[in-house]
């Protein structure tokens, strides 16, 4: 996970500016990253996943190529798609 990714998980602010459904993504967003991401891979990874995707989808949000490779690989190997996400996460 990247330096700034990691900055925005500490912004207290930041959570403050998010509605309601924003804040639920945004959550969403943060569990998918610590218990997926790192050395840990939490055993309900793929509902967390499922979770993001769906919130991601109720604000109506445009989920990048990428997103949706994440969502198709992560079912076959778990291990591959942590390493796209973290190569994503490096670089944005």
């Amino acid at each position: 996970m990247g330096p700034k990714i990691r900055k925005l998980f500490r912004d207290v602010m930041f959570k403050n500016l998010l509605q309601d459904d924003e804040k639920k993504a945004w959550d969403a967003f943060r569990l998918v990253s610590t218990n997926f991401l790192g050395n840990i891979r939490a055993e309900n990874y793929k509902e967390l996943i499922e979770d993001m995707l769906s919130l991601y989808q109720k604000l109506c949000c445009n989920v990048s190529l990428r997103i949706h490779m994440l969502h198709s690989t992560w079912i076959s190997s778990p291990t591959t798609a942590a390493w796209l996400v973290n190569g994503m996460l490096k670089f944005s």
